[in-house]
């Protein structure tokens, strides 16, 4: 368990250390890890501390002469071990992101390589009953250790679960786009290998389309539960909510299936709109996008119901 912060390190310390949670893992502190004594400490006392096979490429973790980055150290021993994460990775260390990505579990993100096969739907299944259930009496302080732990932590378990996978259905989709325009470009003349493109290009779409449905289901879960005090929602949550299911709307086959794609778009952009935060020109952008969700009142054209809205804001 890679952690990172005081509140991280200090909360899995007690519940490691002193209430004998999860004796199997090995707590491994970004911060402690820059310096050599610790590595040191960490090899001689490698049996004690859980690092009996573990391999550090370094002296220590940075970027000076002899030291090690993340993706050496993730290359060294991913496979021996599982990596998760508490509290991010450093900023200024961005050597892993093109080999790896993290994957959001309970409080948590799972190290995993980007070639990994992701099943979402045990994957799904497990987060659910992974995500946190905590309970404050009352809001908490703004500025306190509470305060901290619900929007970092407690928030963020929930938010990032279907954001995650929607960035994982644009990969999909981009992938998909990409092959539609070699296709295109090859003609009817590609033979054997147009062949498999197609086939290909078509379980991309499939691919990505039950991942867009899956974030937007995830979305409207989420929606639905108490956070117990935390902290409301933000309104990006409600931004990408609908953006899952207007992309999800282009890639539906049958009428019923772009039908309900776009009601769900709209039901989530209006709850998005109903912020007092955002951006004048973000909330005209989205107001617009509405409109083209929504069918026009009988015997009346898009572009009438266009005027009409203008002439309403005016």
């Amino acid at each position: 368990l890679l952690t990172l912060g005081d509140e991280v390190l200090n909360a899995v310390r007690y519940a490691h250390r002193q209430l004998g949670h999860a004796p199997n893992v090995t707590v491994l502190d970004l911060n402690y890890m820059q310096f050599d004594w610790f590595i040191e400490a960490a090899k001689s006392n490698a049996p004690a501390w859980g690092f009996d096979g573990f391999n550090f490429p370094g002296t220590n973790y940075g970027s000076a002469p002899g030291a090690f980055v993340m993706n050496q150290l993730l290359d060294a021993n991913y496979g021996k071990f599982s990596f998760f994460v508490c509290g991010g990775m450093h900023a200024n260390d961005r050597s892993w992101e093109g080999a790896y990505r993290l994957w959001p579990l309970g409080m948590t993100m799972q190290v995993l390589k980007r070639t990994a096969n992701i099943k979402l739907d045990k994957w799904a299944s497990k987060s659910t009953k992974m995500l946190p259930i905590l309970d404050w009496a009352h809001t908490p302080t703004p500025g306190s250790w509470s305060e901290v732990l619900a929007n970092n932590h407690y928030l963020a378990a929930y938010h990032q679960r279907p954001y995650y996978v929607l960035q994982y259905a644009y990969e999909a989709m981009n992938t998909y786009e990409a092959l539609e325009k070699q296709i295109a470009s090859v003609g009817a003349n590609g033979g054997a290998n147009l062949d498999a493109a197609r086939a290909q290009a078509t379980q991309l779409r499939q691919e990505a389309r039950e991942r867009f449905l899956l974030a937007g289901t995830l979305y409207e879960q989420e929606d639905a539960l108490a956070l117990n005090g935390s902290r409301t929602l933000p309104d990006y949550f409600y931004r990408n909510w609908g953006v899952a299911y207007s992309q999800l709307r282009s890639l539906e086959r049958s009428e019923e299936g772009v039908a309900a794609a776009k009601q769900r778009a709209a039901h989530a952009f209006l709850k998005y709109l109903a912020f007092e935060s955002l951006e004048p020109t973000d909330r005209k952008t989205v107001e617009h996008g509405v409109l083209s969700l929504i069918p026009p009142p009988a015997g009346m054209t898009r572009q009438a119901a266009q005027q009409q809205q203008q002439q309403q804001q005016q």
